[in-house]
């Protein structure tokens, strides 16, 4: 469901939104801009009107709430933010998520957790096998529920809309899990 928060007239300008206070900081919450533009007519035929949305991702998402995924499973976990983790994490396994804008795209940073191998997680654009834009080590962290952050920087973003899609690595068996991740704009 959508909660219009405010609106503007005209072709150009900025619009000026406020952080959702009526949601948990850990709900599905994403922006969406909403536009609709009529024509004045011309040569006898009435206005046309057209309608458009454009979805805006935050730049900090629970992993769980990917739209496309392989071989991984939603964990419940009590001090995960939200309660629960992408885990049953194994070699070649991936999350995604869109739309996304990545166009200033500086660092990407990611709250895991691990008793497995640990591993190394991808950040692709375009699709798990697209434009590799960073690569971070997950270390072993001492148990599912001891998380820790882990940090990369991101390299040649793409300029327009895309998929985001994470990646595991790592060798056999269960290797991490993912609690959430923050897109840093620098």
């Amino acid at each position: 469901h959508g909660h219009p928060v405010t609106s503007a007239n005209g072709c150009s300008g900025t619009i000026k939104t406020k952080a959702d206070g009526e949601h948990d900081p850990n709900a599905n919450i994403f922006g969406v801009f909403d536009a609709e533009y009529t024509d004045g007519g011309g040569g006898g035929q009435p206005p046309l009107t057209t309608h458009d949305q454009s979805i805006v991702q935050p730049k900090h998402r629970q992993a769980e709430h990917y739209g496309d995924s392989e071989g991984v499973s939603v964990i419940s976990h009590a001090p995960a933010n939200g309660g629960k983790t992408v885990g049953d994490i194994h070699n070649g396994d991936w999350i995604s998520f869109t739309p996304y804008v990545l166009r200033n795209a500086k660092d990407f940073t990611a709250r895991v957790s691990s008793a497995g191998a640990g591993g190394t997680l991808e950040i692709h654009s375009g699709s798990p096998t697209g434009r590799l834009l960073g690569t971070v080590t997950v270390p072993v962290t001492g148990g599912w529920e001891t998380f820790q952050d882990v940090r990369t920087t991101l390299r040649n973003p793409p300029a327009g809309s895309t998929t985001l899609s994470l990646v595991f690595k790592g060798g056999a068996g269960a290797l991490f899990d993912v609690d959430d991740f923050t897109i840093g704009t620098g």
